[in-house]
């Protein structure tokens, strides 16, 4: 039976990911000062979120299936032999090896982020250009 292994490639980025979610919520006083700003680090948050759970999801999930093929391995010597060799036994196999989209969680996870957190970006700036711009309007019909 093979250890499990931490991929490496996506436990690194999502750490580095939750660091900087970490890093923010610190100094989130700081960073929220400014009305303006204030949305900017909004979607930073939602980003890095998504991104943390995208990318530690790929890793959590890489290891269940390194955990499933190991369970088919019955004299644990890390070779699939004689009546090891089950469909079942294949179908772990294929799932543990056919891992591009795992592999690429990194990237397709900031694509997806990027297009979540955007939106939330220029929707925020919008609300609060339109809501200063009617405050001003109304203190200037008040005079």
């Amino acid at each position: 039976m093979d250890p499990i292994t931490v991929p490496y490639h996506l436990a690194i980025v999502a750490l580095l990911s939750l660091g900087a979610l970490l890093l923010i919520f610190i100094t989130i006083k700081k960073l929220f000062k400014y009305k303006y700003w204030k949305w900017f680090w909004i979607s930073t948050v939602v980003f890095f979120f998504l991104y943390t759970i995208n990318v530690g999801g790929a890793m959590v999930l890489d290891m269940y299936y390194q955990m499933d093929l190991n369970k088919y391995d019955l004299n644990q010597d890390g070779v699939f032999s004689g009546e090891e060799l089950t469909p079942a036994e294949k179908t772990a196999m294929q799932r543990l090896t056919n891992d591009v989209g795992r592999n690429l969680s990194p990237l397709f996870g900031g694509i997806f982020s990027l297009m979540i957190s955007t939106p939330i970006l220029v929707i925020g700036l919008t609300t609060t250009l339109i809501k200063e711009k009617l405050m001003k309007k109304t203190d200037s019909q008040n005079e």
